[in-house]
């Protein structure tokens, strides 16, 4: 019986989170984290597969990928959309940095 909320089943393989994260994957996410974004990084439950989330003031944008090669792409033609639609890395055309907000622990 196919398994899934569509039929699909999966591979079987299990990604090498190591092996996919040791790539330009880092460099992809820093820029995108410039551009003032969130960018989540997470498995599925079977492991086949590594989830990227990137999320903007409420909208957000996810997709699955079974290697760094295709995560890579995915990252920087986001970045350049991102960039298109007005974003701003962080320290560059006159933005101005703020400081960080230093939040005091809570005692209880």
């Amino acid at each position: 019986m196919p398994s899934g909320l569509l039929g699909e089943s999966s591979t079987g393989s299990v990604v090498d989170v190591e092996a996919f994260m040791d790539s330009d994957i880092t460099r992809s996410v820093a820029r995108i984290l410039s551009l003032g974004c969130l960018v989540s990084i997470g498995t599925t439950r079977d492991g086949g597969a590594i989830s990227i989330t990137i999320t903007h003031e409420g909208d957000w944008d996810r997709d699955y990928f079974r290697t760094s090669a295709d995560c890579v792409e995915w990252l920087e033609r986001a970045a350049t959309i991102l960039v298109e639609r007005g974003l701003v890395p962080r320290g560059t055309n006159g933005h101005v940095d703020q400081k960080p907000v230093r939040r005091r622990s809570r005692l209880t």
